[in-house]
């Protein structure tokens, strides 16, 4: 697939291991796009030489050394000339399930949506815990406060924090939303905010050790994400350039150049399944007009009660893609796995074939 190709939704992955003569038919993200007939871009990794079709990594795997400005580096140059009515940035670790026009009512749907002048929103999707875990804004700590910083969580909104694997909207909106991170965080996209200093000016992540915990980011104690000790890792840390902005966004602190931005904290389109009890996601294989078995695979968030169209096994769950992407497949009965659940330890997770619609 090419930037400029006229399509209604385009998805743009940035993966310097991807290499299309062999993953395209293995890995369950390329795979399940393509079972719905949606386009898909991948980034060429930065400094090394791509060897055979289009999109192949370097046979040298040695070669590869990616960091977190290498994806919106490539993104700023790509997103100009793509001509699809709207862009879906994703990671790779991630079950597709949906159509594209699927996609474009839901956001058509969305009350939030429209109450924005012109549609120039972009949708940035919400999960449950906070990364990096020390940000702060303006003085408050946000992974710990569960009032202040971020709008408090909900029974039917859980997803309180911006996870930066996805964004939705047209190009040149996600487009305009990079523009003016890259203008206002200093060193962006190989640094990003931390937090404000104590006389308000921002503090980054340092550039060059961005798998190195700067000082802000010491950690006095052991503590844990999702029951996964840390030990002082600040891996991610571009996120917090995603965090700044969205609560820029909310404190009414972005000039008129800079988009706004709408989180999804119900999992409408995409779910984080980190900090995800895999009792509370149903899934079934169920034809959309009859109800019988060996239909669309759909997933049912009951939390939410949502049916996202992409489950994303980011951080603790991506042991769970395996296993969903079995049943994607057709595996028959009931696959069992274990499923890092909220807080209480492993929970056993059942995914078996029903045939009822999702």
């Amino acid at each position: 697939m090419t930037a400029n190709a006229a399509v209604p939704l385009l998805v743009l992955f940035y993966d310097d291991r991807y290499n299309e003569t062999r993953d395209r038919l293995t890995m369950p993200v390329y795979r399940s796009l393509d079972r719905e007939n949606i386009p898909f871009l991948v980034g060429s990794p930065e400094g090394t030489i791509s060897t055979g079709r289009p999109g192949d990594g370097p046979a040298n795997r040695k070669l590869l050394h990616y960091r977190p400005g290498h994806k919106i580096r490539w993104l700023l140059q790509v997103l100009p000339t793509v001509r699809a009515e709207l862009v879906l940035l994703l990671d790779t670790d991630v079950l597709w399930l949906c159509s594209a026009a699927e996609v474009i009512e839901k956001r058509v749907k969305m009350p939030a949506q429209r109450e924005l002048a012109a549609a120039r929103a972009v949708i940035l999707f919400g999960e449950k815990g906070m990364w990096p875990p020390y940000q702060e804004f303006r003085g408050v700590q946000l992974r710990y406060n569960e009032t202040a910083g971020y709008p408090p969580a909900t029974a039917r909104e859980p997803f309180r924090f911006v996870n930066a694997g996805a964004a939705l909207g047209r190009p040149r909106d996600v487009l305009a939303m990079l523009e003016c991170m890259q203008a206002r965080y200093e060193g962006f996209p190989d640094a990003c905010p931390a937090g404000h200093g104590p006389d308000g000016e921002l503090r980054y992540y340092s550039p060059n050790r961005s798998y190195v915990p700067p000082p802000l980011m010491v950690p006095s104690r052991l503590t844990k994400y999702h029951g996964m000790r840390l030990r002082g890792s600040n891996w991610g840390w571009e996120q917090g350039c995603f965090h700044m902005y969205y609560l820029e966004h909310v404190h009414a602190e972005l000039t008129a150049a800079c988009p706004p931005v709408v989180l999804d904290r119900a999992a409408r389109w995409l779910v984080h399944l980190a900090g995800v009890d895999g009792t509370s996601l149903a899934l079934s294989r169920a034809d959309a007009e009859h109800g019988r078995r060996g239909g669309r695979p759909r997933a049912l968030l009951r939390e939410t009660g949502e049916r996202p169209c992409a489950l994303h096994a980011n951080g603790p769950s991506k042991a769970s893609l395996k296993p969903l992407a079995e049943w994607w497949n057709g595996s028959g009965g009931a696959i069992r796995k274990f499923w890092p659940s909220a807080g209480r330890g492993p929970v056993l997770l059942k995914l078996r074939e029903r045939a009822r619609r999702v």
